[in-house]
């Protein structure tokens, strides 16, 4: 008997400093964000033979956007174990997505620019830029974030404001 995949009960697009990320909250209040999504943000340009692949193996793989072998030494062992399984999920339109914890966008954006630091983009180095900018971004929305909820002006601030 297989297990009944959780359902989107909300649905978005985040606008990040002009990086556009699908996301979505499960009926079990996880936030996810859309690896296809994800890999477009950073310029990453998808492969066919990565999705086939993953559809006859059904193993854990990490997302197609961390999957390739210059990064994974720049992944440590306890993010491979939160990113080798994504979250399969049905969406608002009731189509199979698949996402990733919304919290590792930080750890995801760190693995770029290390690997930027260290050469792993001379052919694509605006994967690493994309990423340190949505680092920024993430900060400056984070604490204006806090700042509102600390002082009790999320609660007067127009609700998309940040």
């Amino acid at each position: 008997m297989s297990k009944q995949k959780l359902k989107a009960t909300h649905q978005g697009e985040l606008d990040i400093n002009g990086f556009k990320i699908s996301c979505a909250v499960l009926e079990n209040g996880e936030r996810v964000l859309v690896n296809r999504s994800l890999a477009n943000a950073f310029g990453i340009k998808g492969s066919g033979a990565y999705w086939q692949a993953k559809k006859t193996e059904k193993s854990a793989a990490l997302p197609e956007y961390l999957s390739a072998k210059y990064l994974q030494s720049y992944i440590s062992d306890e993010t491979k174990l939160k990113l080798y399984n994504t979250t399969s999920y049905i969406n608002k339109a009731g189509i199979e997505t698949e996402g990733v914890d919304a919290t590792f966008l930080s750890d995801i954006c760190d693995i770029y620019v290390r690997a930027g630091e260290n050469g792993a983009f001379k052919n694509s180095p605006e994967i690493p830029r994309n990423a340190y900018s949505l680092l920024l971004a993430l900060s400056k929305v984070a604490i204006t974030a806090l700042v509102d909820e600390v002082t009790g002006y999320q609660y007067i601030r127009e609700k998309d404001e940040l």
